[in-house]
């Protein structure tokens, strides 16, 4: 496969990435999932090329980094999250959920509606909480992703290899 080629696949695999990370902001389930999906297929094409291509070559290079990149970023994320629960868990204001959970509990039923209700207060009473979690344990990851993306790209563009692809940064 040409150079040109290669560089095209390699375009192709981080326009996923870009796309995948601007759509995971979208508060919409659906952008969450196609957020997901695009991260997947990225991750199982890299994987493909990786296995197909010899050492040495553009796309064998960008495809180890790419993978190094989903792997180590979404790890970063899954910790980071969990520690932005943790902390809310710990220092939350809970009152909210455990009014709900007392009326279950006494035989009351709660519909869809009263469960948004009770969802949308609970972000409302914890939000400066939830914020203040999220950019010390999330910003990371985030950042993690922007940069690998904007380094790997910048350099697949230009037709340039990674130094070190498997590196953490």
């Amino acid at each position: 496969m040409e150079l040109k080629q290669q560089q095209t696949i390699i375009s192709g695999l981080y326009m996923f990435l870009i796309i995948s990370t601007v759509l995971s902001f979208v508060p919409l389930g659906v952008m969450q999932m196609l957020s997901l999906i695009l991260i997947t297929i990225a991750l199982i094409i890299a994987y493909f090329y990786k296995f197909k291509k010899d050492e040495e070559s553009l796309l064998y290079n960008h495809s180890v980094y790419l993978i190094g990149t989903i792997w180590i970023g979404s790890s970063v994320l899954v910790f980071g999250m969990l520690a932005a629960a943790l902390v809310v868990f710990y220092f939350g204001d809970h009152t909210i959920i455990d009014n709900a959970m007392a009326q279950i509990t006494s035989g009351g039923m709660l519909d869809e509606e009263a469960l948004k209700s009770v969802m949308y207060d609970y972000m409302d009473e914890n939000r400066t909480l939830l914020i203040m979690a999220s950019i010390p344990t999330i910003a990371p990851s985030i950042l993690y992703f922007v940069y690998r993306i904007v380094n790997g790209y910048g350099r697949a563009i230009k037709g340039y290899r990674i130094a070190k692809p498997s590196s953490w940064l």
